[in-house]
């Protein structure tokens, strides 16, 4: 019971840590598909 306790909060901290990169991860994968670069700021 406590192993799925500290499971469950590690992985709310988890998902609370890389919520963040979302978006910059998002923006960067467009940025190599379709090679459009001016919205990440990347040349």
């Amino acid at each position: 019971m406590i192993a799925g306790i500290m499971t469950a909060i590690g992985l709310l901290i988890l998902l609370w840590m890389f919520e963040p990169w979302r978006q910059t991860v998002e923006d960067v994968t467009d940025c190599v598909r379709t090679d459009d670069c001016e919205d990440v700021g990347a040349q």
